[in-house]
């Protein structure tokens, strides 16, 4: 290990403790406490990664309670609180690789320091970055069906999406009005455009070239292609309305955040081509491997109760089928920034997946 990436972690305890001594360092005076580093070097490990930050348990319940993660021991209780068929996914998760995510603290000793949690400083995951890594994840897989011309599962994606995330960003609101334009035989070139746009980019459907000239010139096909692989079995398509997963809406999940309880410090080298060695090294805040988190996510079809009972059923299943198809897809993809170098992927070490069925 370097002396800059031992001084980096040195630097980082001291910045709990006192301030004027982080003020020193931000400086690179280290004339009063030489020695207090040497110790520091002397007494840490020589591996590759150095965990310089360990929650208690105590803070990790607390966090836990605040922010509504359950224990595994209270799931069923609390699901049977839930409306019928509401159910609970929670697993516990280790990390294979680092996990980082930038966070926006202006003042920080390393200018990469690792997401964490306002008050308790816990480094964490997002609800709303678990909603957005599954939402990627969903656009890998709805490419397969698409490319074995698999016209009902391309459905089952479709609507298990919009059922699970929602809809309502301002380029659906546009996909919607020119839908209902295309109903009334009213669209104009923009809006085929603006509807092209949302399935390609949103909904991440790779469509052929041919196709899409296809859809500029003939309108036809293009609500035909609409019916046939969103609509479905929603039967013949109406001037009048449209299905509810294609309105503006919430989606039933809720995604918690994950906290972590250890920090490490990596460092990126970038070299010289010429030269072949490094000048300035990039220094990177992470959650080690080896830590483990508790992810949790909880579904209400609140948007289902005039539904008759087995299409409720029918659509629980679905969607319960796609949230673990889609974690498992984000398992081997990476949370969190660099996961192109293999940063953020994890193994699900524990899985309880409770629904609140009809008794």
């Amino acid at each position: 290990m370097s002396e800059i990436h031992k001084y980096e972690i040195f630097a980082i305890n001291i910045k709990r403790n006192d301030d004027k001594k982080i003020y020193k360092l931000k400086y690179q005076d280290l004339r009063n406490w030489r020695k207090e580093f040497e110790n520091f070097k002397n007494n840490q490990k020589d591996s590759k990664e150095i965990s310089f930050f360990n929650a208690s348990n105590d803070i990790m319940k607390n966090l836990k309670r605040i922010t509504g993660i359950l224990e595994e021991s209270c799931l069923d209780n609390y699901i049977d609180n839930l409306i019928p068929y509401s159910f609970i996914l929670w697993m516990e998760i280790e990390l294979v690789n680092l996990y980082f995510s930038k966070d926006d603290e202006e003042y920080y000793l390393i200018h990469n320091p690792c997401l964490k949690d306002k008050a308790f400083k816990i480094p964490m995951v997002r609800g709303s970055a678990w909603k957005g890594a599954l939402a990627n994840a969903f656009k890998i897989l709805i490419n397969e069906p698409l490319e074995k011309k698999q016209d009902y599962k391309i459905r089952e994606y479709i609507q298990s999406y919009a059922r699970i995330f929602g809809m309502g960003s301002s380029e659906f609101k546009n996909f919607t009005e020119a839908l209902s334009e295309l109903l009334k035989d009213k669209l104009e070139k923009s809006s085929i455009e603006n509807m092209i746009k949302y399935l390609i980019f949103e909904l991440g459907l790779r469509l052929k070239k041919e196709d899409i000239d296809n859809f500029i010139k003939d309108k036809e096909k293009l609500k035909n292609w609409i019916k046939k692989k969103i609509w479905g079995e929603f039967g013949k398509v109406s001037k009048e309305d449209i299905p509810f997963f294609l309105k503006t809406h919430k989606g039933r999940a809720v995604f918690y955040p994950t906290f972590f309880d250890k920090l490490s410090l990596e460092v990126i080298h970038p070299h010289d081509r010429k030269k072949r060695k490094g000048k300035n090294p990039i220094f990177f805040e992470v959650v080690p491997r080896g830590s483990k988190g508790i992810v949790q996510v909880i579904y209400i079809p609140f948007d289902g109760i005039e539904l008759k009972k087995e299409e409720l059923e029918k659509q629980v299943e679905k969607d319960k089928e796609f949230i673990m198809l889609a974690f498992k897809k984000v398992s081997d993809i990476g949370i969190g920034a660099k996961s192109k170098l293999g940063w953020g992927r994890f193994e699900i070490k524990k899985e309880k997946l409770i629904i609140n069925g009809v008794k």
